[in-house]
């Protein structure tokens, strides 16, 4: 219960204001009974003048009417004095309560001066009293002094009883507003320490803990400790595909996996969104901390079904020893990190020791990330052309844009080496976005002499696998001249994020770009996934076209792939054609169009231009 107390104040202001205005009645009636004008004036002037103090409290001058309460109490008891006995008045039985009245009821700031001057009286009146100057008469009624005191004595234990009353209910409510501060307090600590959710401890306890687990370790001999880092995969996929209520669902089952899998002196703890740390102590042998992780890798694979829906994800694990790899929490967090990040470039759900030659190869990936931002701000990046021709006409109807990095200090760098790179950060839309400008300033040059001219752009992995691709790569330009672009997407991307793939599939379709299934036989696409994706184009790996002339057990393979695509309204175009006689053997098939280094290589624009035009020369 929360008291206020200026309210409480208020209204014991009011409860002693009409006690005293009833005591004052009582003692104007014994003045009438005893014919005593002087007394029954003074009261009569007090108490009329004492209806002020309910009139300013109900104007919200509390203050002010305590106040003027309390002078008029102090008036009443002095004048009293005065004109009666001094200080052998009955009236001198008030003072102490007066004293704590006008101390409780709010009245502080008159509180000191209304005692220097009760005070003065007082030893004014037994001075004068000294020097025969003042001669006060001393009452003969035993009974009416009795009546007297006992009035004021009823007074002053009526207002002390409230007020001490009031005190107690004061402390106990403080107490529980303590308490209760106490236990925000409490909440507070656990709040900054542990992680809502889970309910794990989070980074900030994890500081702490490594501490004083280092303390620990110090003080034993012959063992290691050590920290996981654990970044579950795909988490962001079950957010965006499922949503936040399911991924939170799915986050706390994996906390209590994961404590199910540590020894009791392990600690663990939720750092990130999908990331947590472990400490692990008594570690006698490495050996140990292999089968610890391996279980931990092994329970993290395992199906977790929430809401109904079972979720397949895994972690990649990052492990560092302690003291051994790092002595800080800052450092041995670091280092685990990094180990935990080969671990998902070597393909997920696996763990790694750190090792200093991986902090070398991430800075290394990072300069080179840095290379990158700057090629597409200086423009060292180009785009080369490889064509695609009607193998009956011998006649380009279209090409593969292919993105081409001529770096100052490294030289011609491979799509490969920093395609991959570009994965792991928003690069790889940037590069999308520039590949699909170069091919729409090639278009806008040469659609007035080729109509039906196309170019195809490939598209990585990652872009199709989270929500929202085309309003991250797309431009104004490039959707203008969509009819003309086709967008190439592998095999195996169909398999994995089959929702998403076919939510940003159909997002680019709606936009009028054509879809072409790039490397077709080389993953496990099925009948059903072609139909309802709407492909417009199969493209043959090379690895089917490469020596198919002397591959008799091909052809038919092909040519299955070749009447499959027919049937379901499909092209084919084949890849890697670098020779007359796997041409040939392809014309046996009936397949309209082919690529490879048997017409050219990739081209510069310029050549590409040329080539187009004399095309059109010898028509």
């Amino acid at each position: 219960m929360t008291f206020h107390i200026v309210d409480i104040q208020r209204r014991r202001l009011i409860q002693l204001f009409w006690a005293t205005e009833l005591l004052l009645v009582v003692m104007l009636g014994k003045g009438i009974l005893e014919q005593d004008p002087q007394d029954m004036a003074l009261i009569t002037i007090i108490g009329l003048l004492a209806t002020a103090v309910p009139v300013l409290i109900r104007h919200n001058h509390q203050t002010v009417a305590s106040g003027v309460f309390a002078i008029l109490l102090t008036l009443l008891v002095i004048l009293i004095m005065w004109t009666s006995s001094g200080i052998k008045n009955n009236a001198v039985v008030a003072l102490p309560g007066l004293f704590v009245f006008v101390a409780l009821i709010g009245g502080h700031r008159y509180y000191f001066p209304l005692v220097a001057i009760v005070l003065f009286n007082v030893f004014l009146m037994g001075w004068l009293s000294e020097l025969a100057w003042f001669n006060p008469s001393l009452s003969s009624h035993s009974l009416s002094s009795a009546f007297d005191i006992i009035a004021i004595l009823l007074l002053c234990a009526f207002g002390t009883y409230v007020m001490s009353r009031d005190n107690s209910r004061l402390v106990e409510g403080l107490q529980t507003e303590i308490v209760k501060v106490e236990q925000s307090h409490q909440e507070m600590t656990y709040l900054a320490n542990h992680d809502v959710l889970t309910g794990l401890p989070n980074r900030t306890s994890a500081e702490m803990a490594f501490n004083a687990m280092t303390k620990r370790l110090g003080r034993q001999e012959d063992t290691l400790a050590a920290v996981f880092f654990i970044d579950l995969d795909e988490f962001k996929e079950v957010n965006d595909t499922l949503g936040h209520d399911v991924g939170d669902q799915y986050l706390v089952q994996v906390s209590d996996r994961l404590q199910e899998a540590l020894r009791t002196t392990d600690q663990i703890f939720r750092i990130g969104g999908d990331e947590f740390l472990l400490f692990l102590e008594n570690i006698k042998q490495i050996d140990d901390l292999v089968t610890i992780a391996e279980k931990l890798r092994a329970n993290l694979s395992l199906p977790v079904t929430v809401d109904e829906r079972l979720i397949n994800c895994s972690g990649s694990i990052g492990m560092v020893v302690v003291p051994t790899d790092a002595d800080s929490y800052q450092e041995a967090v670091k280092r685990a990190d990094i180990a935990m990040y080969r671990s998902k470039e070597s393909g997920k759900n696996c763990f790694h020791f750190y090792n200093p030659d991986m902090e070398q190869d991430l800075q290394d990936r990072v300069d080179f990330q840095n290379d990158m931002q700057q090629a597409l701000v200086e423009r060292q990046l180009r785009v080369q052309f490889q064509p695609i021709v009607s193998m009956d006409q011998e006649q380009i109807i279209g090409a593969e844009a292919l993105i081409r990095w001529q770096h100052p200090q490294k030289g011609l760098i491979a799509p490969y080496q920093f395609i991959s790179l570009a994965e792991k950060s928003d690069l790889i839309n940037d590069l999308s976005r520039f590949v699909l400008e170069e091919a729409c300033s090639l278009l806008a040059d040469i659609l007035p002499a080729h109509p039906d001219f196309y170019i195809s752009v490939n598209l990585s992995p990652v872009q199709l696998r989270f929500p929202g691709l085309t309003s991250r790569i797309m431009t104004p330009r490039a959707i203008e001249l969509a009819p003309h672009l086709k967008l190439e997407v592998t095999e195996s991307q169909i398999i994995e994020s089959m929702d998403t793939f076919r939510q940003n599939v159909e997002a680019i379709r709606e936009l009028g770009f054509g879809l072409f299934l790039d490397d077709f036989g080389t993953g496990y696409s099925n009948l059903g996934h072609l139909q309802k994706l709407q492909f417009e184009t199969l493209k043959i790996d090379r690895s089917f076209i490469q020596n198919i002339h002397e591959r008799p057990d091909q052809l038919p393979l092909v040519r299955g792939i070749t009447n499959l695509a027919k049937d379901l309204g499909l092209k084919v175009v084949v890849e890697g054609v670098e020779t007359q006689a796997e041409l040939a053997a392809l014309r046996q098939l009936d397949i309209a169009n082919g690529q490879g280094y048997f017409w050219s290589r990739p081209l510069d624009i310029p050549a590409l231009k040329t080539c187009l035009q004399d095309q059109t020369s010898a028509n």
